[in-house]
């Protein structure tokens, strides 16, 4: 059984220096990653674990893309009625 590799934002940063030392990926873009819901993440008291390889397969491209649900509000009404 292959355990999921769950690193910090800081770590996710460190691994991906080593990997492209060239890399314009910033902490603060992956913070964003993580607020926008794009990259799943686990909340483990005060940090925000983040799995490596789906971040990795984001950052590929190799996922489907999501379109935004539409959402339908109500029809307007006359007041009065």
């Amino acid at each position: 059984m292959a355990l999921t590799r769950m690193r910090t934002i800081s770590g996710c940063m460190e691994y991906l220096r080593q990997e492209d030392p060239e890399s314009c990926i910033t902490e603060y873009y992956l913070r964003g990653l993580v607020k926008q819901n794009k990259v799943p993440v686990f909340h483990a008291g005060r940090k925000q674990l983040v799995n490596l390889d789906k971040l990795l397969e984001y950052l590929s491209g190799d996922q489907e893309v999501k379109e935004p649900e539409q959402v339908n509000y109500g029809k307007l009404r006359r007041v009065g009625e």
